[in-house]
């Protein structure tokens, strides 16, 4: 079974009037005819990097068992006391670690720091306020105070990449 968000789809027309009409598709690309070898090498390099970062895993381990969960699965993190708590759309995993410790761990990865309890996955934010987030499974969590700025920022700062993506 493939994972559909994992497939990147590119169109190419020598019509640009497709174009407009794609969006409910959500094309990764749409090139107009006639193709240049340095713009399909380009598509090509940012479609891989996107399927990349799509197919990374998260690893701990809780009690014996080792736990591998894909990134673009997980909505949270929560801290708790000292255990972790890892929140997907359809189950909760606890384990002993530190917030701070896999903040770092995915620093180049889109989580963002909301509060000194929570770590959420970019992806996942459906909406945003500057008190509050929602993210896709509806859960509504709060932005710390001491956070808002900079919440802010990396929201405003992901959007501008994604508009270049």
């Amino acid at each position: 079974e493939m994972d559909n968000q994992v497939l990147q789809i590119v169109y190419i027309s020598g019509k640009d009037s497709y174009a407009m009409r794609l969006f409910e598709v959500r094309p990764f690309q749409f090139l107009i005819k006639p193709l240049r070898p340095e713009q399909i090498r380009e598509v090509a390099r940012k479609a891989a990097r996107l399927i990349r970062k799509t197919s990374l895993f998260f690893e701990f381990k809780s009690g014996h068992t080792q736990f591998k969960v894909s990134l673009k699965d997980i909505l949270y993190f929560e801290s708790n006391g000292k255990k972790v708590r890892l929140i997907t759309r359809g189950r909760l995993y606890e384990f002993y670690g530190k917030l701070s410790e896999i903040e770092k761990q995915l620093h180049d990865q889109d989580f963002i720091r909301i509060h000194k309890s929570y770590l959420v996955n970019y992806y996942h934010v459906m909406e945003y306020q500057y008190e509050s987030i929602k993210l896709s499974d509806k859960t509504v969590l709060a932005i710390s105070q001491q956070q808002r700025k900079s919440v802010r920022e990396r929201l405003f700062q992901r959007r501008c990449l994604e508009g270049n993506a």
